[in-house]
C-alpha cells in the first residue's frame, strides 16, 4: 500500500509513533483527576463533500501498513457518515492546512483541554527534501519545552529512517 496515496494518514502515523515515545503526552485531566493513557492515538479532521468539517479516530498500531488499512476503513465510514466518532481522551488532535504556509497558528484554549493538538501546513519541496512548518499545542502543565525537543528529536530520528 503506497503511502503516496495516503499522506495524511502516514503523517498521522509517524506523528503518533514519536508522541507515544514521551510519555507527557499521554497525561490528561478528567473529571479532577489525572491520567496517564499507554497510548495515544490520531484523531483526523476531514472535509465531507459539502464543505463541513467533522473527526474521525483511527486506533493506533506502530505496524504502517495494519494502521494504513485501518484508517480507510475508518475514512471510508466516515465520509459515507456511517460513522459515529466518540469522545475520547487518548487521543491528539491533528489537522492540516495544505492550501498554504503559516509562521504560526493559535488554536482556540481552554484551560482545562489536556489533549495535545498538532497542525501542519503546505509541504514545500525543495531539491530532495520536504518541509512544513508544524504547530504542536500542548498543556504546559504536562508538557514543556524538554518534552517537545524529545519528541521532535524522535520524529526526526524516525523520519530520516524511512525505509522507502
Amino acid at each position: 500500500m503506497s503511502g503516496k496515496k495516503h499522506i495524511y494518514a502516514t503523517m498521522g502515523f509517524y506523528l503518533c509513533l514519536a508522541l507515544n515515545e514521551v510519555d507527557e503526552f499521554k497525561y490528561r485531566y478528567e473529571e479532577n483527576k489525572f491520567y496517564k493513557y499507554d497510548k495515544i492515538s490520531p484523531s483526523y479532521t476531514e472535509q465531507y463533500s459539502d464543505g463541513t468539517i467533522g473527526f474521525f479516530t483511527v486506533p493506533f498500531k506502530s505496524d504502517y501498513e495494519t494502521f494504513i488499512k485501518d484508517y480507510v476503513k475508518i475514512k471510508d465510514k466516515f465520509l459515507k457518515r456511517d460513522y459515529e466518532e466518540k469522545e475520547q481522551q487518548d487521543v491528539v488532535w491533528l489537522s492540516c492546512e495544505p492550501w498554504f504556509n503559516f509562521t504560526s497558528v493559535v488554536s482556540p484554549y481552554e484551560k482545562d483541554l489536556t489533549i495535545p493538538q498538532l497542525i501542519w501546513d503546505k509541504f514545500i519541496f525543495i531539491e530532495d527534501r520536504v518541509y512544513t512548518n508544524l504547530m504542536i499545542m500542548s498543556h504546559h502543565g504536562f508538557v514543556d519545552e524538554s518534552h517537545i525537543g524529545k519528541f521532535l528529536n524522535s520524529l526526526t530520528h524516525l523520519i530520516e529512517n524511512i525505509n522507502l
